[in-house]
């Protein structure tokens, strides 16, 4: 049976894909800084990779590496000096996993790794222009870049996801989604600065099984991990009031200093290469969102 390792496992994301692995009937190990009441002692590991990013590589000795791992601490991690220390700490643990024997791994990337200035319509891997403009994307980039030179010097696979806006149930209350709502929820009124931005917005757990699908398919390539749909934050913020039902209180804004440039994923790859297809509509994501919230509010 295949070996999966997954780092960042009890995150936004890393839950979601820890759990598409499973239910494909892999033996997957799971690690985090913490361990929760659900985890099982026996395939989880609680370490902190920036100490120490090897040991459980070689307790484990995974076949697959999934590497969610990383801070993304609301807002702060565009510029956190703690890009540097991930940069590191995941350059060492994929060193250890390749050494070990290991044959693929699939790593999260950012569509801020993309010149989102260039004015294209859509982002594609291998033709839009990479031009990371925050510490954080430049980050990304620099471990993609060791990540494929590791990878060809023990003739191994790396997945590269570059994902784009994910949203969901858990996500941090301050994102858009979830800051509309709970102002909603609570009868405050909500604003949106730059309704006229258009983002491509994919609901947490597609994206997790999206990350999952590309472990076992195995593609050695970079993938948009995305919606494909093109979706201006004004039309995101209605949703969230219309579900609500306090559209009253919603206050949409079009901020003329705001990047206007789309940026929209090309899921081509992701649906014939890698044989996924995010299944989530908009609607029924945010009703998710918004019904975590509510349930959590009332407690």
């Amino acid at each position: 049976m295949t070996r999966v390792l997954v780092t960042g496992a009890g995150g936004f994301i890393g839950a979601h894909a820890t759990a598409a692995l499973r239910s494909a009937g892999l033996d997957v190990h799971t690690v985090s800084r913490t361990t929760r009441a659900t985890d099982d002692p026996r395939t989880h590991h609680p370490a902190d990779l920036l100490d120490d990013p090897s040991s459980v590589v070689r307790k484990v000795r995974p076949d697959v590496l999934v590497h969610l791992a990383w801070d993304t601490t609301h807002g702060a991690f565009w510029t956190s000096p703690a890009n540097e220390l991930w940069l590191d700490a995941s350059t060492t643990m994929l060193r250890e996993f390749l050494a070990g024997g290991g044959r693929h791994a699939v790593i999260a990337g950012t569509c801020a790794e993309y010149d989102w200035s260039a004015g294209q319509q859509v982002l594609h891997e291998d033709s839009s222009p990479i031009r990371p403009v925050s510490l954080y994307g430049e980050a990304k980039v620099r471990l993609h870049e060791r990540a494929l030179e590791l990878a060809a010097e023990h003739d191994a696979g790396i997945g590269w996801a570059r994902i784009f806006f994910p949203y969901g149930p858990g996500e941090d209350p301050r994102k858009l989604v979830s800051s509309i709502a709970l102002s909603l929820l609570t009868n405050r009124p909500a604003q949106v600065r730059s309704g006229s931005l258009v983002r491509d917005y994919v609901y947490a757990q597609d994206a997790g099984q999206a990350l999952a699908a590309m472990a076992t398919s195995r593609l050695a390539a970079a993938v948009n991990v995305g919606s494909g749909h093109a979706t201006p934050l004004a039309v995101i913020a209605q949703g969230v009031a219309d579900i609500v039902g306090r559209p009253d209180l919603l206050e949409i804004g079009h901020d003329e200093g705001a990047d206007v440039n789309p940026v929209i994923a090309d899921v081509s790859r992701l649906r014939d290469e890698v044989g996924y297809v995010a299944a989530t509509p908009l609607d029924r994501g945010l009703r998710a969102t918004i019904a975590a919230l509510s349930e959590t509010a009332a407690t």
